[in-house]
């Protein structure tokens, strides 16, 4: 390289103007110098510690509704996009006097878009004074298990809208925030159906309330005739942290200026969630008045 800078020098000494000729001479002076330090690209392999795959639990127990588990594994983030699903554990769920085996029975639930491999035919008793216990084993050794209650019921008090000039709608949700505890919740609005467009879904406390009554607000997103399912779930800390560190996780997933998010499961020995749900559901049809 330090010889086809001389060369440059000696042609276009100082104060020079280039020309036609000596354009061409440039480029290929240039082609010269890239041709020379073509050679600097490395491929470097970055050593990748080991990884143990963990299980992975996916389970809501909700009041009528039979037993569903999805149980599946980890794998490496650099591994081919997979999901492997576990064929050989023993699942049990329980509550005080009563323990129930899951068998493996793989069921696709089209209404939330979930699939399950361990399932039993029993619709769950919701009994908020007691605990539920999950206990999952496999013939690796593995154990995960986890613990839950049901929350208490929080009806959705109103639900109102309002248009603007431009005939776009809002939504106002009221509802009252049981008093003297700390309280969680999770809001959701999907169009047409549960398993329409999600329109709206968040997490919240109840420090946002205000004399022990939360009201939560929409931007102009809907229009006259518009059908909107609204669901308002009473949650659980253990389950309001693991949607908010799923949330976090997504979002810094693929990008290289986000700090890295660890998942809060709610189980204890593998990853994910066992948790009760407990909701109010209404189906709305906007309307203006005319």
């Amino acid at each position: 390289m330090g010889s086809i800078l001389r060369v440059w020098l000696s042609v276009f000494p100082k104060g020079a103007r280039a020309g036609a000729t000596e354009t061409g001479v440039f480029a290929g002076l240039l082609a010269l110098l890239l041709t020379g330090c073509g050679n600097l690209e490395k491929e470097i392999v970055v050593p990748q510690p080991p990884y143990t795959p963990q299980l992975v639990v996916e389970c809501y127990l909700e009041r009528g509704e039979p037993y569903r588990l999805a149980l599946t594994e980890s794998v490496n983030y650099l591994a081919t996009p997979q999901v492997p699903v576990v064929t050989d554990a023993t699942v049990r769920i329980g509550y005080p006097g009563q323990s129930d085996a899951l068998s493996f029975a793989p069921v696709i639930d089209s209404v939330n878009r979930k699939g399950y491999n361990y399932t039993l035919d029993k619709p769950v008793v919701d009994d908020p004074n007691a605990e539920y216990t999950l206990e999952i084993t496999d013939p690796k050794g593995r154990r995960v298990t986890g613990t839950t209650r049901f929350p208490s019921f929080v009806p959705l008090k109103e639900i109102a809208w309002a248009f603007d000039e431009k005939e776009k709608a809002y939504l106002t949700v009221r509802f009252d925030d049981p008093p003297g505890t700390v309280d969680y919740y999770r809001f959701v609005i999907t169009r047409d159906s549960l398993a329409g467009e999600v329109e709206t879904s968040f997490t919240l406390e109840d420090r946002f309330g205000t004399n022990n009554e939360i009201t939560l607000g929409t931007g102009y997103n809907f229009e006259d005739g518009d059908s909107l399912v609204v669901s308002l779930f009473h949650i659980s800390k253990p389950y309001f942290d693991f949607l908010e560190s799923t949330d976090a996780a997504a979002s810094a997933n693929g990008n290289p200026f986000a700090q890295p998010s660890l998942v809060k499961s709610t189980v204890r020995g593998g990853i994910g969630v066992f948790t009760a749900l407990v909701y109010d559901r209404k189906k709305i049809v906007i309307k203006q008045d005319k």
